[in-house]
């Protein structure tokens, strides 16, 4: 019983961490627009992103990993269950990594003129709709890892 109340407060920890990574993310992708000035900040708003990015793909594999289903071979079954979610978030992060090296070369030396070329609108488009399903297939994801049957033995 005591293993379970541990395994709980982990869960708890986890989604907890889970959701500020996605509001930091949610955050910096509505509000870059407002650091084009200052070019550093841009920057460093970009890391923060990916590293918190990163660190969501990173806990979604480590959840991955700690269920007792992957321990007990059934690796096929998280991997129909789970492989969207994960091949999401990878996509999610190419994508947005894409638009901001897209943005960076663009506003590097006039970060104030308004300059968008067709290339940087689709990439935007993109990265903002798999935005969205990124959210939602993350979401569901952190949701049904803290389901308790996947870490019954």
């Amino acid at each position: 019983m005591h293993e379970l109340s541990v395994r709980t407060h982990q869960q708890r920890i986890t989604m907890c961490i889970k959701y500020v990574l996605i509001m930091v993310d949610l955050i910096i992708n509505g509000m870059y627009e407002y650091a084009r000035k200052n070019i550093i900040g841009l920057i460093l708003m970009f890391i923060v992103q990916d590293l918190c990015l990163i660190f969501s793909i990173t806990l979604i594999v480590f959840s991955f990993l700690s269920a007792f289903i992957f321990q007990a071979d059934s690796m096929g079954l998280l991997y129909r269950r789970f492989n969207t979610p994960i091949l999401l978030c990878i996509f999610y992060l190419v994508s947005t990594v894409a638009l901001q090296a897209l943005i960076l070369t663009t506003r590097w030396t006039t970060p104030l003129k308004f300059y968008w070329s067709n290339g940087l609108i689709a990439i935007n488009i993109a990265q903002k709709l798999l935005a969205v399903i990124h959210y939602y297939f993350y979401k569901r994801t952190m949701l049904k890892f803290s389901d308790p049957r996947f870490y019954q033995t």
